[in-house]
């Protein structure tokens, strides 16, 4: 990203996920946080997209892997777990054999455990 983006990159590196949700007043609410966002920065959403189309790409020697890959692994972690990280991973696992989405929150979550516990990024 631009330096002119670099006040801004943090708040909108939280709101962008949330543009995935199903309901479309969220994603309203976040569109309008991310244009006040920049706007409080003198940006818009031309500068934001000139921002990412010159941005180099990142190079990364792993692929990433899904969520149900990255449940099934932390169910086998057994002992690595705390119990509200078992609960939580076991009540994700359920929802997704079900074909119920994750919430981009739930997604983020289960990201950083999956990080913390099996030392690597997915």
């Amino acid at each position: 990203m631009t330096a002119a983006l670099a006040p801004v990159a943090d708040r909108l590196q939280k709101l962008i996920p949330r543009l995935a949700s199903d309901h479309d007043g969220e994603v309203l609410a976040t569109v309008a946080a991310i244009r006040r966002t920049l706007g409080g920065a003198n940006l818009t959403l031309h500068d934001l997209a000139r921002a990412l189309a010159a941005a180099p790409p990142r190079h990364e020697a792993r692929r990433e892997i899904g969520l149900a890959a990255m449940l099934d692994r932390l169910r086998r972690a057994g002992g690595l777990l705390n119990v509200w990280e078992s609960r939580f991973v076991a009540d994700l696992s359920v929802r997704v054999q079900r074909g119920k989405r994750l919430s981009p929150k739930q997604a983020e979550t289960l990201r950083r455990i999956y990080e913390e516990r099996i030392g690597s990024k997915p």
